[in-house]
């Protein structure tokens, strides 16, 4: 039987990053603070004060069984299957 996991990798631990990487502040999500009484909305990391838009619901909606397939972008798979029935 063909596997593509070495046998001598089984039990391995897995990789550990550098200390300094562990040492990086995480992330905050959420609202920043200014002086004064200035309404601030932090807008990165793809937050986004309006909320999600009723299409990429329904989007995510009518997609949600297959999320883990990428897209045929290029076309390639028809052309794939045009040379596979030759």
């Amino acid at each position: 039987m063909f596997c593509w996991f070495p046998a001598n990798a089984r039990g391995m631990n897995a990789p550990q990053p550098k200390p300094w990487v562990m040492a990086i502040a995480p992330y905050v999500p959420g609202r920043s603070t200014v002086e004064g009484d200035t309404p601030v909305i932090k807008l990165s990391s793809n937050e986004n004060p309006l909320g999600t838009s009723a299409q990429a619901v329904e989007a995510f909606a009518r997609h949600a069984g297959d999320l883990a397939r990428y897209p045929d972008a290029g076309g390639g798979g028809a052309a794939r299957g045009d040379c596979g029935a030759s």
